[in-house]
């Protein structure tokens, strides 16, 4: 998530790609295709899969580890391999 939230942040490499069309769990309706109207791609949704607490000898350690899945939409392949680059 660290990784994501850096790369969406003003001026990330994620940011110059797709602006701020990052979106939680999925696409708003009126983003993407639309009969006879250019779809807002690029685009990428992230989605929560797995966050359990991290606990150590002493208890909780009040950390969180997350793993996120993020779908990327774009017009073409090589927009879309950008996209994973710039996450990476």
């Amino acid at each position: 998530m660290v990784y994501l939230l850096s790369a969406a942040l003003p001026g990330g490499a994620l940011e110059a790609l797709i602006g701020d069309r990052v979106f939680p769990d999925e696409l708003p309706k009126g983003i993407g295709v639309v009969a006879g109207a250019d779809p807002d791609y690029p685009a990428a949704v992230y989605t929560i899969v797995d966050g359990q607490r991290d606990y150590n000898h002493d208890g909780d350690t009040g950390l969180v580890p997350y793993r996120v899945q993020v779908d990327l939409y774009a017009r073409t392949s090589a927009q879309v391999n950008d996209m994973r680059r710039a996450l990476v």
